[in-house]
């Protein structure tokens, strides 16, 4: 299954005590502060964290916008206000690949201060790999495992043919997915409270031909589905995907 390597994100926060206040006993100073996402490479150099595709920074109730959607680099964001507080910063992979949070703590004690927070990013999505190819030697197995599933691809030109099928047809395959023992095996593996992933071309050879097979025979299909929902290990389809929801559910990327 998908792998993940970890990468640092620094958060840096700039901020100044507006001029020109007139300040009265008790009363605290008006300050613009700004506040930036920046990813670590290999070297522990700053660059943009180009994995990202959105973050969100939900910044205290007392603002007039305290969610702040950003869909492009930079992730910056610029305010002015006098209090300090914590805020919640919520980021997107690119290709939908999951997603991931930071607590992070908005102080006055420094003009200027960066805090760095480790991150499990996953290693299952090719665009994904390509950007973290660029800033880090991913494990060779990663490597490979990205190889082998584009020359799959290539040998198995039918999968494309998967985008055009109608809801229906879908859905059973979909099935025969999910009741293949193999297939089960590797949620039941997989940790409930991450994101689980699965590439068509992870799937077992046998299986694939079974697809390939339904695919080229409407009329054969209701037989088959028949035949895959009375297996030998007797797995019950309904059961199955009831279970696999409670931990993360199948990602579209399957298909």
């Amino acid at each position: 299954m998908d792998k993940s390597i970890e990468v640092t994100l620094r958060v840096k926060t700039q901020q100044v005590i507006v001029p020109g206040q007139k300040i009265e006993e008790d009363e605290l100073p008006l300050r613009r502060w700004q506040m930036e996402l920046i990813m670590l490479d290999a070297k522990a150099n700053e660059v943009e964290p180009t994995i990202i595709s959105k973050c969100i920074y939900h910044l205290h109730p007392s603002f007039k916008k305290p969610r702040r959607r950003l869909d492009s680099l930079p992730f910056l964001i610029k305010e002015t206000g006098w209090g300090e507080f914590n805020l919640h910063i919520e980021c997107f992979f690119i290709d939908n690949a999951g997603k991931f949070s930071i607590e992070h703590e908005l102080t006055f004690d420094d003009n200027a201060y960066a805090i760095d927070y480790t991150v499990n990013v996953p290693c299952g999505s090719s665009p994904l790999n390509s950007e973290l190819s660029k800033y880090f030697n991913l494990p060779r197995k990663i490597v490979n495992q990205q190889e082998e599933m584009s020359l799959r691809i290539t040998d198995l030109p039918w999968i494309k043919t998967l985008a055009l099928i109608d809801e229906d047809v879908m859905t059973d395959v979909v099935q025969m997915i999910l009741s293949n023992s193999a297939v089960q095996k590797a949620v039941e593996m997989h940790p409930r409270r991450d994101q689980f992933f699965m590439f068509i071309t992870q799937l077992p050879d046998e299986l694939l031909m079974r697809i390939q097979e339904f695919l080229k025979s409407p009329n054969d299909r209701t037989n088959e589905q028949k035949a895959t929902n009375l297996s030998s290990d007797g797995t019950n389809i309904s059961a199955l995907k009831a279970e696999s929801v409670k931990g993360e559910p199948f990602d579209e990327e399957v298909l």
